[in-house]
């Protein structure tokens, strides 16, 4: 399960996971307040078909791309929520150990962060590496 890590809305009273270090970002009514310690959540990637079908079960107006991605628990509990969108979705290598941008957060479900076989949205960055890499290697304008 790569980490996610972000500053987005923290619920000081919300659920935590069997370890101490994930935390639960559940949007509620009383949206909390911004983190002000940076926090972090594992999640498992699910597939494309998985993905697909949650949102296509809640209105034909979502469609999941190939440059998109799902994460998340089918039972929900742990998400990224409101504030976390273009946070960094990291990936360890197993081979050399080290760890790498594999998408950003990009949205969410109708429904509360967190919730039930509704996955957060992201985007794939491997579809933009030649154009990020042309953008950081561009002079200034």
């Amino acid at each position: 399960e790569p980490p996610f890590a972000g500053w987005g809305i923290f619920t000081p009273n919300a659920s935590t996971s069997t370890s101490p270090h994930l935390l639960s970002d559940r949007w509620t009514p009383d949206p909390g307040v911004l983190a002000d310690v940076l926090q972090y959540v594992k999640l498992p990637v699910v597939s494309q078909d998985e993905c697909r079908a949650s949102y296509a079960s809640r209105s034909v107006g979502y469609n999941i791309t190939d440059s998109m991605f799902c994460a998340g628990f089918p039972e929900g509990g742990r998400d990224t929520c409101l504030g976390d969108s273009g946070g960094a979705f990291v990936i360890e290598d197993e081979v050399t150990g080290r760890w790498g941008v594999f998408g950003l957060v990009s949205w969410g479900g109708p429904d509360e962060c967190g919730a039930q076989r509704m996955y957060g949205v992201y985007t794939r960055v491997g579809p933009f590496l030649d154009w990020i890499q042309n953008h950081l290697r561009a002079p200034p304008q």
